[in-house]
């Protein structure tokens, strides 16, 4: 069937492996003391890692993710980033001189300026603002 004018020929994306797979399989007649599951979940735990696991017919599913990169760790960091934006312009409606400044980041950073660090800043300077300076 010919392809309708004007319509682009699909380009699939070459998928990026995020993540290496190995099969085990062993056989049932082999002690029950050997459980290469508890000894791969036991080292992921000893190296700080977020292990999630499924079990299905006949066999354990593991994913292992840095806490980085678990999704899981990526919710919260997400929910606080949200979350203290929201405090950041709530603090700006009251405050001229905090509104200012986040103007003139959101300026520099349309005219494809890196601002990160200085609104890292904006945020510590709110939460030292809230909670009164530390005492040593």
């Amino acid at each position: 069937m010919p392809r309708d004018i004007g319509r682009a020929p699909s380009a699939k994306r070459p998928k990026i492996a995020r993540y290496r797979s190995m099969t085990v399989a062993w056989h049932g007649s082999i002690d029950p003391r050997f459980d290469p599951v508890a000894a791969l979940t036991e080292l992921a735990n000893s190296m700080g890692l977020v292990i999630k696991d499924r079990v299905g017919k006949g066999r354990v599913i593991l994913r292992i993710d840095t806490p980085e990169s678990s999704p899981e760790g990526r919710k919260t960091a997400s929910k606080l980033l949200k979350q203290g934006l929201a405090d950041l312009l709530r603090d700006a409606k009251s405050d001229p001189k905090l509104a200012e400044a986040i103007r003139r980041l959101a300026e520099r950073h349309k005219n494809g300026e890196d601002v990160g660090r200085e609104l890292v800043t904006a945020f510590e300077r709110q939460a030292v603002d809230k909670k009164g300076p530390t005492r040593p």
